[in-house]
């Protein structure tokens, strides 16, 4: 009795248990009253992750099926992973009329993409099945993204099965749309992706007549730059593939690498053109070529080896040329805001759209793909925009500064032409005082000689300015004050030759220089001397270098200048090869000024012999042409002075001379 009991007890457990599980199956589907949106849809979605990809639809039929464990996410997205995904949503079509449904996934190619639907009878229906070899033409809807038709009768219990798989991000957005409702969505989708493409076209002419018109090349640039973009919005939307390459889908899938690629190289390239690296930030150049030319050595290697992760690198690659060429344009902003000032505003709106890629796929932020999408496409539509408006408005500031630059060149022009009539009119009276020296004193023969070498090199540098567009206000000056010392010095001579009478013929005797009492600072003279015979030494192809110093006095410039030069000259005449330097250091109660060379060089006889009037030392005899002044006028100005010219004794190679200036102490 009490097994029999047992026995009835247990079956009406069963029988409980039974109907308690049959209800709440039954209470599991989800009543569907309308289009489900993609959050709405994925919140119906459970997802069972296919590791080892064994799984068939048969097997979630039987008893131990796999289990599926709700997404909890608005969208499904898993990363980047090596799975196949399942997700299943179990629906109950609670509409009146609404039969024909549509699967719509936001998505434009999936490698792996299976639809398959489970009636109340148990029976598995396959709807869609795509591989990697899916032509474009082999789908159910010739959509440029993946839609499956689906027949749903009003009343009806399915179970809906999708399996899938991508070489790129696991992402798929997917919603339920009712025939009407996918066809307004349609209209809307394309509306506005026709509308971006139109805005990026009107783009790619314009650049394009600018090139034809202009000829220049940042509208190459910008034209590449622009049709790559348009190229990557239409293969996001799948316009590519539908109408450019439907028959190979294996190479549409690769797109996004060669496009992303493509996209690098293009950014770095329009930076590096755009900003003018090359000329004005060099460093910033290289940085940026080397940057653009390590990207396909990271991303056609990935893509043979592992493409999906290659996927992944490209989205941080973008952010990373876009950010360089970010940090290049607030760079040259410093100095060329006006001409940058579009570009970077262009730039800011790029980083949104990568840093919205990035933080989505790369850093798992849970951003929905039309989110997504949308700032791409109106992150590069303004950014195409405000490049163009870089490229106009950088054209702009280029004529005006042609213009300004035109009219800088008219004024140096004119600069230059009065700096020749005065070095015509300071020759005309250098060729008359040669002519006088034939016959007239000692002074004016030092006056010639004194004149021959600085305005040689004045020559020089009037003829090297005269090339550039612009001379700056420091060089003119120091052009000036090479014109005022020499016409000071040619004038005094001559008016002091024409009123004196000549010196006796034969006489030794070193004439009194007389010279006005011009103050000025020593290391301005030590600067201009340089400045006067540097392009002398370049043409001679010495290195010659002033040293500048802290330790300064102030000194008669028309003294000291005579005394330089004639040391100066001579450093250069009788050094072959190598370098000439001059500088000054303090030296308690006097400013010592050093001329050194790697010359033929002198001993201490060679020095004393040197600085007596027509003396020509034998071993300079092969390297310049001289009449054996240049020391002696040098010596003889410095002792009338009260200077004092020595030689170095320590030197083996070359010569050392200094010239040792009494000065005050400083207060």
């Amino acid at each position: 009795m009490v097994r029999k009991t047992l026995i009835y007890v247990l079956v009406i457990l069963s029988l409980g248990a039974s109907f308690a599980f049959a209800q709440s199956d039954a209470e599991s589907f989800e009543s569907v009253t309308g289009a489900l949106s993609v959050e709405a849809l994925s919140a119906k979605f459970e997802v069972y992750h296919d590791i080892n990809w064994d799984a068939e639809i048969e097997d979630f039929q039987k008893d131990n099926a796999p289990r599926f464990t709700p997404i909890n996410m608005s969208e499904p997205d898993f990363g980047y992973v090596d799975n196949r995904i399942w997700l299943r949503a179990r629906l109950k079509n609670d509409t009146l009329s609404d039969s024909v449904w549509r699967l719509y996934v936001r998505e434009n190619f999936l490698q792996y993409y299976s639809v398959y639907m489970v009636r109340d009878s148990g029976q598995v229906e396959p709807i869609e099945n795509h591989t990697p070899k899916t032509k474009f033409s082999e789908r159910l809807m010739n959509y440029p993204e993946l839609v499956t038709p689906i027949k749903f009768e009003p009343g009806e219990s399915i179970t809906l099965y999708i399996a899938y798989w991508s070489e790129g991000s696991s992402n798929a957005a997917i919603s339920l749309e009712t025939s009407d409702s996918f066809a307004q969505m349609a209209v809307a989708r394309t509306s506005k992706n026709y509308i971006f493409y139109g805005m990026i076209g009107l783009l790619i002419i314009t650049a394009f007549l600018g090139l034809v018109i202009l000829r220049r090349k940042v509208f190459a640039a910008y034209l590449i730059y622009v049709f790559l973009t348009l190229l990557y919005l239409m293969h996001v939307d799948g316009v590519t593939f539908q109408y450019f390459w439907p028959s190979h889908p294996r190479f549409n899938s690769y797109f996004t690498i060669i496009i992303g690629t493509a996209f690098v190289l293009a950014t770095y390239n329009f930076a590096r053109i755009f900003l003018d690296t090359r000329r004005y930030h060099p460093f910033a150049d290289s940085v940026l070529f080397w940057m653009g030319a390590a990207t396909p050595f990271i991303t056609i290697p990935g893509a043979v080896f592992d493409p999906q992760l290659t996927k992944q690198i490209i989205m941080p690659l973008i952010l990373l040329a876009i950010l360089a060429g970010t940090v290049v344009g607030l760079i040259a902003a410093r100095e060329r805001f006006k001409l940058v000032r579009f570009y970077l505003f262009a730039w800011m709106f790029g980083i949104i759209s990568a840093g919205i890629m990035n933080m989505r796929h790369v850093l798992g932020f849970d951003i929905s793909q039309d989110t997504e999408f949308d700032s791409i496409r109106i992150s590069m539509v303004v950014d195409s925009i405000m490049m163009g408006l870089a490229v106009v408005d950088g054209y702009i500031q280029t004529q005006r500064q042609r213009e300004k630059a035109t009219r800088e060149n008219l004024k140096s022009a004119k600069q230059n032409l009065k700096l020749n009539q005065r070095l015509f009119d300071l020759e005309e009276q250098y060729n008359l005082a040669e002519e006088m020296a034939i016959t007239r004193d000692e002074n004016l023969k030092n006056t010639i000689h004194d004149l021959r070498q600085p305005l040689h090199a004045l020559r020089l540098n009037i003829q090297k300015s005269s090339g550039s567009i612009q001379r700056s206000t420091e060089e003119s000056e120091q052009i000036g004050e090479m014109f005022s010392y020499l016409e000071t010095l040619l004038t005094t001579q001559l008016e002091t030759a024409v009123s004196s009478p000549p010196t006796p013929s034969g006489t030794t005797a070193q004439p009194k220089i007389e010279a006005t009492d011009t103050p000025m600072r020593a290391q301005k003279i030590l600067k201009s001397v340089h400045e006067m015979f540097l392009p002398d030494a370049l043409e001679k192809g010495l290195t010659f270098r002033f040293i500048p110093s802290r330790h300064d006095a102030t000194v008669n410039a028309f003294i000291l200048i005579r005394i330089l030069n004639n040391l100066v000259s001579n450093a250069i005449k009788y050094t072959p090869s190598g370098k000439v330097l001059i500088g000054s250091r303090r030296m308690k109660d006097h400013l010592r000024i050093e001329v050194h060379d790697t010359g033929i060089g002198m001993n201490e006889a060679d020095f004393k012999a040197a600085k007596l009037r027509h003396v020509r030392l034998d071993e300079g005899l092969p390297h310049a042409d001289g009449r054996g002044l240049g020391l002696s006028i040098a010596a003889h100005l410095a002792a009338q002075n009260g200077y004092r010219l020595s030689r170095a004794r320590n030197r083996k190679n070359g010569t050392s001379l200094y010239l040792e200036i009494p000065v005050k102490p400083e207060s």
